[in-house]
C-alpha cells in the first residue's frame, strides 16, 4: 500500500490555539488549498480516508468531489487529543498553567496534555489503523500535521527514502498543498496549532 499523507486545510479560528479535538471547521484558504491539490494531483488514488473531524471531513470533501471518490472515515486518525488545554490559546496556558506546558514542551513525544495524550499514543493508534491497511493499491490520508510524523515514527528512517523534501509534510509548517508519499505496512518542536 502506499499512502499519500494529505494535511487537513487552515482551519477557521485556530491561529495561536492549541487545536487538537476542538472541531474547527476548514477556512476558505485552506479549501483553496485542497483544491490546488485535487486539481495537480496526476492520478486519483485507489482510496480516499480521513480522520472525523470537520477540518478534515471537508479537506477530504474537495479532494473526493474532484476524484469521484467516497470518504472513508476513521477515528484512530483523530487529532492529538490536548485534554484540558484543547481550544485555549497558547499564551493563557502560558499564563495560567506555564510550568505544566513547559514540561509537556519539552517532552511531548511521550508526556500527553493533561487528561489528554502524548505524540506516543497518537502514533500507537495510527500504527494499529495502518497495520489493517491491505498491502496493494494506494489512499490518501487527510488528517493532522502530526499523523505524518507519527507515520514515519513508526516507520522508521526508511518511510520518507525517495520522497523529495519538498513532498515531505512532517517537515515542513504547512504542507495541505503537497503530499507525502509513504510505504505501509506502517509498524524538536511540539505539534503546531491548527
Amino acid at each position: 500500500m502506499i499512502l499519500y499523507l494529505v494535511r487537513h486545510g487552515v482551519a477557521e479560528g485556530c491561529e495561536g490555539r492549541c487545536i487538537g479535538r476542538t472541531d474547527a471547521p476548514l477556512s476558505e484558504a485552506g479549501t483553496a488549498s485542497l483544491a490546488r491539490l485535487a486539481s495537480a494531483w496526476p492520478h486519483p488514488p485507489g482510496r480516499l480516508i480521513a480522520s472525523g473531524l470537520a477540518r478534515a471531513q471537508s479537506s477530504a470533501a474537495v479532494l473526493a468531489d474532484a476524484w469521484h471518490l467516497p470518504v472513508e472515515t476513521d477515528a484512530r486518525l483523530g487529532e492529538m487529543d490536548f485534554g484540558a488545554w484543547d481550544g485555549r490559546t497558547w499564551a493563557e496556558l502560558e499564563a495560567e498553567d506555564g510550568a505544566r506546558l513547559a514540561e509537556w514542551m519539552a517532552a511531548w513525544v511521550t508526556v500527553p496534555a493533561p487528561g489528554g495524550e502524548s505524540f506516543t499514543d497518537v502514533a500507537g493508534r495510527v500504527r494499529a489503523w495502518a497495520a489493517e491497511l491491505p498491502r496493494e493499491g494506494d489512499a490518501a490520508v487527510v488528517a493532522r500535521g502530526e499523523h505524518p510524523r507519527a507515520a514515519v515514527h513508526a516507520a522508521g528512517p526508511a518511510a520518507g527514502r525517495g520522497v523529495p523534501a519538498a513532498h515531505r509534510p512532517w517537515a515542513r509548517e504547512r504542507a495541505e498543498d503537497r503530499p507525502a508519499r509513504v510505504r505501509a505496512p506502517l509498524p524538536e518542536r511540539g505539534p503546531c496549532p491548527g
